[in-house]
């Protein structure tokens, strides 16, 4: 009775038992290639570490940069200590003790395994706080964990010049500030229980691109609202057209003077999006067909295009038999 009580943290201890397995294999992995080579075990962590290179049977001092070096210290110790948090869970699963769920889960985090790690973590708060609105606020720590990887992941390779320009430093600001928002909204919507935030949070996290899930989970908790809108397919065609528009946008921030060229499918995007509101609001079938036109003209809002026409077919069908 205790373990379907606590089933949440038998599966996140079954993802931290392999993410245990991987680690396994990695250091028989590791240990073989050593024994091929004749190393004792200082010299294979010096060989991990980055610090010699084996080269025709012949062994080179190396000096990484600081950033590479604490990489491979930190992948290494990940590798060890991956039983750790492993461990805790199970603790905490067998007694019933949601201290050491919460830590498991700390731990789950700190070591990269980010299944394990918000499922801990929402249990902890499930059963310490009795949540409500549970689908939501398990999208709201999953996507809280995965943008703090995101923004250590830019810290990290923004003190590589050559990475930032080539990735577009721009676009990952773009794309961290979407998320936020989305959390913001998102914490919003699981409060209050507010259907128009909880939708608002779905387009932002559509926005953040990495974050389509979390989109799609807050789109199907705001159904209810989705289901009262009126012309939908106006409604769809806008929301797509919003997402698309802010994408190109980011993408011409980030590669600066080479995207001016980019400025006709905004300026066109954003001029369907503005019929694409007056039609939604009045149901008039000229400015949808209008709307579809411009959005035609602005070639990536082409499936915005489509909707429209579809939302007025009655309207096409004396041009056709004309």
């Amino acid at each position: 009775m205790e373990i379907k009580k606590n089933k949440i943290g038998l599966i996140s201890s079954v993802f931290g038992a392999l993410f245990v397995v991987g680690a396994v294999i990695f250091w028989v992995d590791e240990f073989r290639v050593w024994s091929k080579l004749g190393l004792d075990v200082v010299t294979g962590l010096k060989h991990l570490f980055g610090l010699q290179i084996h080269f025709y049977d012949e062994f080179y001092d190396l000096s990484p940069q600081p950033k590479d070096l604490f990489l491979r210290i930190y992948f290494v110790l990940v590798m060890l200590m991956n039983p750790l948090p492993l461990i805790f869970n199970i603790i905490g699963w067998v007694k019933t003790n949601y201290k050491f769920t919460l830590i498991s889960g700390i731990f789950y985090f700190i070591f990269l395994n980010l299944i394990s790690a918000p499922l801990c973590i929402i249990e902890y708060f499930d059963k310490k706080h009795k949540i409500n609105n549970k689908l939501l606020f398990y999208t709201m720590i999953y996507t809280l964990i995965f943008n703090v990887m995101l923004i250590a992941f830019c810290i990290l390779m923004s003190k590589d010049g050559n990475f930032m320009e080539y990735m577009g430093g721009p676009f990952w600001i773009y794309m961290i500030s979407a998320i936020i928002i989305g959390l913001i909204l998102n914490f919003i919507a699981w409060k209050t229980s507010n259907d128009k935030a909880k939708i608002i949070a779905g387009v932002f996290y559509l926005l953040g691109i990495f974050t389509l899930i979390s989109a799609v989970i807050c789109f199907i908790s705001g159904k209810d609202y989705l289901k009262a809108i009126k012309n939908k397919l106006l409604f769809y065609a806008m929301v797509f057209s919003f997402g698309i528009n802010a994408i190109i946008i980011a993408v011409v921030v980030s590669i600066g003077s080479e995207g001016k060229s980019m400025l006709y499918f905004i300026f066109t995007a954003i001029v369907g999006l503005i019929l694409n509101f007056i039609a939604w609001k009045t149901n008039n079938k000229k400015i949808k067909i209008i709307a579809g036109i411009v959005y035609i003209l602005g070639m990536f809002t082409v499936i915005s295009a489509i909707l429209c026409f579809i939302s007025c077919k009655n309207n096409l069908k004396p041009v056709k038999d004309k």
